[in-house]
């Protein structure tokens, strides 16, 4: 039996409340596919992140992605794709994982396209969400974010870009990209790299650059 708990912004000065008497709790009101609320979820997960544990779980609210729309109130009765791009879904699907939010899909299964499924299930996703500890923002200027957390088998550094325009990883990248020693496998990119040649990559626009230990 699983206890969730829908009080919409959850406080964050309750949060101990919330991790002793709830399985998982709302962070925000109801998430739709626009940049904006998603943009606002950085800040929430990165208070939040303190509370995530075995059996404590805040919510990030569930997935909207691939085909959605059907009797929303965001959407109207129009049936349509989610208006996120495709950064944006990578970058979503990165952070609700990293974080270890709950993943509720919110899109309609029967109508479920070959990349949407590739996110839902993204084995390296999948071990961060399930055996992920000690999930945490450890960078944040501007528009620049750094989240890292770790495995038994492996060690996680996620850099997202939240800006309009291409960016660099900041300085700061190297010591957390160092931490993951030797050869580096870039998730997204599906591609090994150096800890040099992620120093030089530009993350896309609302984009992200997930990096693993090998």
């Amino acid at each position: 039996m699983v206890l969730s708990l829908s009080p919409g912004p959850a406080p964050i000065e309750r949060g101990t409340f919330f991790q002793r008497n709830a399985n998982m709790w709302r962070l925000t009101d109801d998430l739709w596919d626009n940049w904006e609320q998603l943009y606002d979820m950085f800040g929430r997960c990165g208070k939040w992140s303190a509370f995530v544990g075995t059996g404590a779980w805040p919510d990030c609210d569930m997935l909207p992605l691939g085909h959605i729309g059907t009797r929303t109130a965001a959407g109207g009765s129009e049936a349509r794709m989610t208006r996120f791009t495709k950064e944006e879904q990578r970058s979503l699907m990165t952070l609700w994982s990293i974080f270890r939010s709950p993943l509720l899909f919110g899109g309609d299964l029967r109508k479920l396209d070959d990349w949407t499924h590739s996110l839902l299930s993204e084995p390296y996703l999948i071990d961060a969400h399930q055996n992920g500890r000690d999930p945490k923002e450890v960078y944040r200027k501007e528009d620049l974010v750094i989240w890292v957390s770790e495995s038994d088998t492996r060690k996680y550094v996620a850099c997202f870009n939240l800006a309009d325009r291409p960016a660099g990883l900041p300085v700061a990248a190297r010591e957390w990209l160092q931490s993951l020693g030797g050869e580096l496998h870039e998730v997204w990119a599906n591609r090994a790299v150096s800890v040099a040649d992620a120093e030089t990559a530009f993350i896309a626009p609302h984009g992200v650059a997930l990096y693993i230990s090998k």
